[in-house]
């Protein structure tokens, strides 16, 4: 059984917790220029502006849904959660059965008849616990972009308002196209 896993898992858990955005030097408004002293301060955890941090969702998100539920993305989540646990729980699986074949394969004599067999059946259950935790990374990393692109996006205006206007302009000839959105 894999005894690394809860260690890790807890690691983790403190590095994303102590994890925290750099801000930038405050520049004192009388040195800025007028149109720019007028605009609101940016937010002082994130200096982007954003609401959410996407090195934060990327961080909670190694453990899979973690960045969905700090997004906000709470249906996604179990999604995440889930896929990785399958992977995970079947590459535990196929290692238990791996290592029980192990005892097998040392336990037969090589002049036996069935030795050959043993020997593939092992390696099937190697190669199956690989091919598991390939795909449990995967979940994990598609977990993490989707956590990076949502926090990204969490501030993105999608309200219905798309609206586009032709109008003709009689002071200087032409037709002009407005797009609002």
């Amino acid at each position: 059984m894999i005894r690394l896993f809860p260690p890790t898992v807890c690691l983790l858990l403190l590095a994303a917790a102590t994890a925290a955005a750099q801000s930038d030097t405050a520049i004192a408004p009388a040195t800025l220029p007028d149109s720019v002293a007028a605009s609101p301060p940016p937010n002082q955890t994130n200096p982007g502006g954003m609401t959410k941090n996407p090195t934060t969702a990327v961080l909670l998100s190694l453990i899979p849904g973690g960045g969905q539920i700090y997004n906000g993305q709470y249906w996604k989540a179990p999604l995440f959660a889930g896929a990785a646990g399958f992977f995970l729980v079947q590459a535990i699986r196929y290692h238990n059965l791996y290592q029980d074949q192990v005892d097998v394969v040392a336990a037969t004599p090589e002049t036996d008849a069935a030795y050959a067999r043993l020997k593939r059946i092992r390696e099937i259950y190697r190669d199956e616990r690989d091919l598991n935790i390939a795909y449990y990374l995967g979940v994990d990393i598609l977990c993490m972009v989707d956590a990076y692109v949502g926090a990204h996006l969490f501030d993105f205006n999608v309200d219905d308002d798309l609206t586009s206007r032709i109008w003709f302009n009689p002071v200087r000839p032409g037709i002009g196209v407005t797009l609002q959105w």
